[in-house]
């Protein structure tokens, strides 16, 4: 008689059946694998025993290795959570993601576990020269100190013949940087999304534009969804002597939506060209929330929607004008059902006279001491170029 489980199962069936599952579990597995190797995907890891997607085993153990690869366009590089590489700067490939594996979600300070890219002090961590269509997702980006290192997270080239345009950052920690992100003079299209930017010397994300070549500069580019902390903390980093600002903004017809902004030095979200849209952001602990000066040899529409500015200590939103050495603004803008809260003798919204028009309606000030929750409850609408006690 054939031996019995105690489910009266015969025993040889039982172990037949295991034996079966096991290897259709393991065809499964081989599958996979391969079909991760022929969609072009690729593993980095530096500890013995790691594989990644799909079983992909180390296809590469250095940044150094992956930039020399002839990785092609639709592929994906997947670095190892938690794994460090501090062998080179990263130079993506047009049409290439580069992740950790796997990638946390969101953004804010509770991250995840993310792969680190730590180059050496004086090289950025990665550079874009004419990489188009690339996506960074989920990767640490570790500058080590703020004081001392005067390279960038992520780095673009000036050069207008190498463009990068389409490409995505997200879901990555860029920490200990002179500038979190700073894009190219003829970069665009750029979506910054969920990341967490943090100690950095000068501006979390800067989007360069070129003063002596015609105004060259970036177009729709969207910044959403960010955590932004602690920037300007060197403001004379590399022998600066400009402002610096949570966002920099030099694109046109950006995007600056549901950041939260928090211990910048001048501007929370600095912009100086036209049709931008800044909506539902939280800017707290620096100069000015949000500030507009006129660059533009053109004139739109801009506006500013649904923000909650507080912890200021010159404006909450503020407009330069002529009087204050600037440009005479043009640009029409739409200033509407923002939240700002500010200590006394701080202005809440200085609009300086323009050749454009303000549309003001819906805004709420109210003293800094208040409580938030009671802004809901007030109003407050002021109409064309306002002054509000500014302390200039």
């Amino acid at each position: 008689m054939e031996p019995q489980r105690g489910d009266n199962q015969p025993l040889a069936a039982h172990l037949r059946a295991g034996a079966t599952a096991a290897l259709v579990a393991w065809a499964l597995l081989l599958a996979a694998s391969a079909e991760a190797r022929a969609a072009g995907s690729y593993y980095v890891c530096n500890q013995p025993g790691q594989t990644g997607p799909g079983g992909l085993g180390c296809s590469f153990s250095s940044v150094d290795q992956v930039n020399n690869a002839a990785v092609a366009a639709g592929a994906a590089v997947y670095f190892a959570s938690g794994d460090r590489f501090s062998d080179a700067t990263l130079y993506p490939r047009s049409g290439v993601t580069y992740a950790s594996y796997a990638p946390p979600q969101g953004a804010g300070p509770e991250g995840g576990i993310r792969a680190i890219l730590a180059p050496a002090s004086g090289s950025n961590a990665v550079t874009f020269f004419g990489a188009s269509d690339v996506t960074l997702d989920g990767l640490q980006l570790d500058g080590g100190d703020a004081g001392r290192n005067l390279r960038d997270g992520v780095f673009s080239s000036e050069n207008s013949a190498n463009s990068s345009v389409n490409d995505e950052i997200e879901h990555c920690a860029i920490d200990n940087w002179a500038r979190g992100i700073q894009t190219g003079y003829a970069d665009s299209d750029w979506t910054i999304a969920e990341n967490t930017i943090d100690s950095i010397a000068l501006d979390g994300v800067y989007f360069a534009r070129s003063r002596d070549r015609g105004g060259v500069g970036p177009v729709h580019d969207i910044v959403t969804g960010n955590w932004i902390t602690n920037t300007g903390v060197f403001p004379h980093a590399g022998g600066n002597a400009n402002p610096v600002h949570g966002i920099y903004d030099n694109s046109i017809d950006s995007q600056v939506t549901g950041n939260t902004i928090s211990n910048f030095q001048s501007d929370g979200v600095s912009l100086r060209f036209r049709g931008s849209l800044v909506s539902d952001n939280v800017i707290s602990g620096g100069e000015i929330g949000i500030a507009w000066f006129q660059e533009d040899s053109v004139a739109a529409t801009s506006t500013w929607k649904g923000n909650l500015v507080v912890g200021v200590s010159q404006a909450g939103l503020f407009v330069c004008g002529a009087a204050d050495g600037c440009d005479q603004p043009r640009e029409r803008l739409l200033i509407e059902d923002n939240r700002i809260a500010v200590d006394a003798g701080v202005g809440c919204m200085e609009l300086r006279p323009s050749a454009g028009a303000y549309v003001v309606a819906g805004n709420l000030c109210l003293p800094a001491e208040r409580e938030i929750a009671p802004l809901v409850t007030s109003s407050y609408v002021a109409a064309g170029p306002t002054s509000m006690g500014y302390p200039w």
